[in-house]
């Protein structure tokens, strides 16, 4: 059995001829990949394709048969299709996302309001909500989804300041609005490690589309980012203590766990955004604590990566004029670069223009 990683993949040598072919149904092209005998192959970067949301690869074009990455070897030439639905959500007028998380989620959503904001959304139509309990992994989520159970810390904003409120379940906060996205992370210390989600983003993943009282509702996955190389966090022991080792490991949960599933929309790359800010001057300095995203720098990347994400929208210094205190001139630039650069290259480092 060999596996094959897609990386973007080009055709090997002519004496190969069974392929896997991608049909994208008008999306951006997937190269084909060549083998030669039995094969398990690792999903493609999630497809894009202008005003449509992707919903899973699939055997047949009729969309019945969902593709198994994990579990399924090809042994013949075989064509996966992609399912889309069309975008209905118009985020110029609507902006309301719930995150379910911990306190990395928190850090994305520090400026998060004040960034949909900036970008001229009706303040009366931006929610930014995080159902935060403090270093959950997803096990924790789903058993406390499947419990009912009144344990999270309600975080929300209707306006830049936040409101907590304590005693919550999800399934009070997952009818509290209709909801156009709902992302869900893994902890930071398992976030590189595949075993560790098991089928549980699938269920949870299917929970909130199931739940949610937006029909055209949006799940997303949230990439945690790695430590600084100088972290004291007991977690960082499972990458060796070493950043550019959990940087990959993360991308490589994403290809095996998230870009396969077919209940996940799309992908918001903070860990690539907050990894190319570090190749500029500012370096290795984007925690406070070794873990979390200092504030204003390493929060500001996480909330613009965020709105990115989830709008699609051109961002620069010229369109989102919000900073935050303590963010200068020099800083957004190295900021907008590394937030635009984490799409335009996704789930690689780009170095940054602006070296130290």
């Amino acid at each position: 059995l060999t596996v094959i990683t897609f990386t973007g993949c080009k055709k090997e040598e002519q004496s190969h001829n069974m392929f896997i072919h991608f049909n994208t149904s008008g999306g951006y092209h997937i190269e084909s990949i060549t083998f030669e005998g039995p094969t398990q192959v690792v999903a493609p970067i999630t497809p894009k394709k202008t005003g449509y949301i992707f919903e899973g690869w699939f055997l047949d074009e009729a969309f019945l048969n969902s593709f198994d990455f994990e579990n399924t070897v090809i042994e013949e030439t075989t064509t996966l299709h992609a399912k889309w639905r069309e975008q209905t959500t118009d985020f110029n007028r609507t902006f309301k996302i719930l995150s379910i998380g911990n306190s990395f989620s928190e850090d994305t959503h520090w400026h998060l309001w004040q960034v949909a904001k900036s970008y001229g959304i009706d303040v009366d139509e931006i929610i930014v909500a995080n159902m935060y309990i403090g270093g959950a992994p997803l096990s924790t989520h789903r058993l406390y989804m499947e419990n009912d159970a009144a344990v999270y810390r309600y975080e929300k904003y209707t306006g830049p300041i936040r409101t907590d409120t304590p005693n919550y379940k999800l399934s009070d906060a997952i009818k509290d609005e209709d909801w156009d996205v709902i992302t869900f992370q893994e902890s930071s210390n398992f976030s590189g490690q595949s075993q560790q989600i098991g089928d549980t983003v699938t269920v949870l993943a299917s929970w909130a589309k199931r739940e949610s009282t937006n029909p055209n509702v949006q799940v997303a996955w949230h990439m945690t980012w790695a430590y600084q190389q100088n972290s004291t966090h007991p977690g960082f022991a499972n990458y060796d203590h070493n950043q550019l080792t959990m940087f990959q490991r993360i991308i490589d949960v994403t290809h095996e766990k998230i870009f396969s599933n077919e209940h996940i929309n799309f992908v918001i790359p903070t860990e690539v955004a907050i990894q190319n800010a570090r190749t500029s001057f500012l370096g290795d300095t984007l925690t406070m604590d070794g873990h979390h995203l200092s504030n204003p720098k390493g929060r500001y990347i996480g909330s613009l990566t965020v709105f990115k994400a989830i709008t699609g929208f051109d961002i620069s210094p010229e369109i989102i004029t919000y900073a935050p205190n303590g963010i200068t001139a020099s800083d957004k630039m190295v900021i907008f670069e590394a937030v635009n650069k984490a799409f335009e290259y996704p789930f690689r480092i780009t170095n940054s223009i602006f070296p130290s």
